[in-house]
């Protein structure tokens, strides 16, 4: 039985080695399908005290540093204190100094037909070397130690070197034209060796041994797996041909045949073996062995193989989100979709990683929890893409394909360049979440909506083109000209059928309806974040205060603010909404904007005509709606004219109805406008008006007027300082009296008649 102790493995093999005959030999390779000679040059060995076979096993250089026994009955073990290596027909070994030395190999004298050189005895256990028997440069004599180099550690004689060692170069793998066969076991090499193959074989499915790299360097190379049913042949597999890629000259990996496991087992001969290898062999690395454990580099490889076109990741995280590049747009990936594609992607997946004596072998991944979160955390730092607040979808990932994507409208089939009229490929480089909902067609028409939209206004041109123009603003996503839109007019004159056919040709990803809860509520405005338009309807439940939230929501949104979104169960982001606001009622807004911020920034359509008392067309929503395409392509020329005068058109009408909004917001600024008269220059200090005065004016005015106030004196004054008239407070002394007055205001002759002398 083997002894504990760690032993000289090449003394050894020699001694067991010299245990076999050429009949054994014979026998042996006959019961595994080989030939002798295959046998012999692998150089196998046999113990005869448990009847096992005797399998080399070396280093890169050469050395033995281990050997395998294998049983009659398939059994194997691997020889205490050895390490697992390769088996190959080995030529020599190289010295750490890299100096080499030939290995001789020992055959019986009675198999050699020689006598023993050393004691002259014929037929006995004595073994020459195998470069001459009839001159050998090494003897292993049973007999005579007198003048030998050593005894053999196991006692089986004494080894006497005849001629010097050549310490020359020299390789340690034969020379072959043909390609060296890398397989799974020893008996799989065997096979290749039988069929004229220079062959190597690595101990296991799982490993890939230390030196085999430099074993094979410069060479061609065909590797040959197991076929199995858990998939660890194949993974193996994978994991040499990593290996092996960037030192071999050519290297092709291929399976048996289906339906056999091995190369032993599915019995070739050499032409269908090439056959086979050459029709089903590649060089193509599969990905499923991965290079390391580290998340990053785990993650990496998901990307690759998974969602990358033209060498860029289609994923992306965006706000804390995840998107994937999905037929033109990206998609927002739920986590628990992800996390279902990792789980997949990863249980098929194995990492190479060294083992103890310095190779590499296989282990397979087993995902659970923690491994999850742990790619999670490297997906996200690997995929986020980080933005200034004011900046929105859509926008370039990459600086490759530059758009002015602010002129562009995107569609099913493509991104028009407003100006140009180009239609360009949808790409992974352009950021974009939704699109219209239908294609571009530049033919298309809509003979019926051209009718209606002049109709509605009662052959005003005028109000037609603002119409068209606001249909083009709120398809690009630029919000550059800070304007939003009032709709107002009588019942039943198409501005809710307007309103619903720009909110049908956006699509639901581009247009909301919003209410008071929209702009007012904690997380109300989250729904806004990237919406082309936000569609608003007056409501009798929306009180002052309301109104007044409302006023500074708009004003920022308008403004091109960058705004906090609270966001339900995320955390908040820092935006700039650029959605288009539209108000659709039968009248005029009544909040106060003494600044008249906001009349600055509204465009006004009325709506004069009554269509319900004129048998209208109960079928006309369904109509328009077929022809949105064709409106679009209205909308489109809306927009080119608008870029091109750099403002909206504003019909007379309009006007006229801007400044009946601007007196119901502005009731202070309609009154002086009406009753006062600012001085400005030289005769700003000549006038002066008594605060009470303007005051009493004031409320007689509101009463003339039915405007409800109840501003006090000191609130009246402070909203007639947010007017910005130049109009300054100051104490004055007059007649002896003192006396708080408006400097350079003077309330006109008129006024002072009808509202101060009552």
């Amino acid at each position: 039985m083997p002894t504990t102790a760690v032993p000289n493995f090449t003394d050894l093999l020699t001694t067991f080695q010299s245990n076999v005959t050429p009949a054994m030999r014979q026998d042996f390779a006959a019961s595994l399908g080989v030939t002798a000679d295959a046998v012999r040059r692998l150089g196998i060995g046999f113990y005869p005290a448990e009847g096992s076979w005797i399998f080399p096993e070396y280093d890169g250089n050469g050395n033995v540093i281990g050997l395998l026994r294998r049983f009659e009955d398939g059994k194997k073990l691997v020889w205490t204190g050895g390490k697992r290596g390769m088996s190959y027909e080995c030529l020599g070994a190289r010295a750490g100094d890299g100096s080499y030395q030939q290995y001789p190999g020992f055959v019986r004298v009675g198999e050699a037909g020689v006598p023993c050189p050393v004691c002259g005895r014929k037929n006995d256990g004595c073994l020459v070397s195998r470069d001459d028997p009839e001159d050998p440069a090494a003897v292993i004599c049973v007999r005579t130690p007198e003048g030998s180099e050593r005894t053999l550690t196991t006692g089986a004689g004494y080894l006497h070197r005849r001629h010097p060692v050549d310490a020359g170069a020299g390789d340690v793998l034969p020379l072959s034209s043909d390609p060296v066969v890398v397989t799974e076991g020893a008996s799989d090499a065997l096979y290749a060796m039988s069929i004229g193959f220079v062959a190597v074989s690595r101990p296991s499915a799982d490993a890939c041994p230390k030196g085999l790299a430099d074993l094979v360097r410069g060479r061609s190379v065909i590797l040959v797996g197991d076929r199995d049913g858990s998939g660890v042949g194949q993974r193996g597999l994978e994991a040499v041909f990593q290996l092996l890629k960037p030192v071999c000259v050519k290297l092709v990996k291929c399976l048996p045949p289906v339906g056999s496991k091995d190369l032993r087992g599915w019995h070739p001969t050499r032409e269908q073996f090439d056959s086979h290898a050459a029709a089903s062999g590649t060089s193509v690395d599969d990905g499923s062995v991965l290079a390391d454990y580290a998340p990053l580099t785990l993650v990496r490889s998901w990307l690759t193989q998974e969602h990358t076109r033209d060498g860029r990741p289609l994923v992306v995280s965006v706000w804390d989100d995840y998107y994937l590049w999905d037929r033109g747009l990206y998609r927002k990936l739920a986590l628990s979709e992800l996390k279902g594609e990792w789980y997949k992607y990863f249980t098929d997946r194995a990492v190479k990683i060294k083992d103890k004596d310095g190779g590499v072998k296989v282990v397979s991944l087993k995902p659970d929890k923690s491994f999850i979160a742990n790619i999670h955390d490297a997906c996200q730092g690997l995929t986020h893409v980080r933005l200034d607040p004011e900046v929105h979808e859509p926008f370039l990932l990459s600086a490759k394909a530059p758009m002015e994507l602010g002129r562009s409208i995107i569609f099913k089939n493509g991104i028009l360049d407003v100006p140009t009229g180009i239609l360009k490929p949808m790409t992974p480089d352009v950021f974009v979440t939704s699109t219209m909902p239908f294609d571009y067609d530049p033919k298309a028409r809509c003979p019926v909506w051209d009718v209606v939209s002049l109709d509605m206004f009662n052959g005003n041109e005028a109000c037609q083109k603002l119409l068209a123009e606001w249909f083009g603003y709120s398809l690009i996503p630029d919000n550059f000209l800070q304007q939003m839109m009032f709709f107002y007019g009588v019942p039943g004159s198409g501005k809710s059928t307007t309103a619903g056919l720009l909110q049908s040709m956006l699509g639901p990803q581009r247009a909301c309806a919003a209410g008071t809860d929209t702009f007012k509520d904690l997380f109300g405005k989250e729904k806004l974040i990237g919406k082309y338009l936000a569609i608003m309807s007056e409501s009798r439940d929306t009180n002052r205060q309301d109104i007044d939230k409302l006023l500074q929501t708009w004003k920022a949104i308008t403004g091109g603010d960058t705004i906090s979104v609270r966001r339900m169960y995320r955390g908040a982001v820092d935006a700039r909404l650029f959605c288009r606001l539209l108000y659709v009622a039968n009248e005029a807004i009544p909040f106060d904007d003494v600044s008249q911020a906001m009349a600055y920034r509204m465009n006004v359509l009325y709506f004069p005509k009554n269509y319900r008392k004129c048998n209208p067309d109960r079928l006309i929503d369904r109509k328009l709606r077929e022809e949105i395409p064709g409106v679009c392509n209205w909308a489109i020329e809306g927009l080119r004219r608008l870029l091109a005068q750099g403002s909206f058109t504003v019909p007379e009408t309009s006007k006229d109805h801007l400044a009946s909004i601007a007196a119901l917001t502005n009731p202070i600024g309609a009154m002086l406008e009406e009753c006062c008269k600012v001085h400005i220059g030289s005769e700003y200090a000549a006038y002066k008006t008594p605060v009470k005065d303007l005051y009493d004016v004031w409320n007689a005015w509101c009463d003339d007027n039915r405007v409800k106030t109840s501003l006090s004196s000191i609130a009246f004054g402070m909203k007639l300082q947010d007017l910005n008239r130049g109009i300054v407070r100051r104490q004055v002394m007059e007649a002896g009296k003192r006396f708080y007055a408006y400097i350079g205001l003077e309330i006109k002759p008129d006024a002072h008649e009808r509202y101060l002398k009552r």
